[in-house]
């Protein structure tokens, strides 16, 4: 293997493992959230991952990002 498909392919997984660490699923962690929608948070800079990373999330995971819109409908 090349060495600059090595790196670009470290770069794309290690990109891919950053893309599924935020927002967290704390569904059922709060005792005081009555609601029975799925309740996400931390969604740091949401302005700028609705154009690459949501899209990703549609393809990939269709039923995690199916809870997060709900969860963003529900707050």
């Amino acid at each position: 293997m090349k060495t600059e498909n090595k790196a670009q392919l470290e770069m794309f997984y290690t990109a891919l493992y950053h893309g599924h660490l935020l927002p967290s699923d704390r569904t059922g962690e709060n005792p005081y959230w009555e609601s029975d929608e799925p309740y996400y948070d931390d969604f740091y800079t949401l302005w700028d991952t609705f154009r690459c990373l949501h899209s990703l999330h549609t393809l990939i995971v269709p039923e995690r990002q199916e809870a997060i819109v709900r969860a963003m409908i529900d707050i």
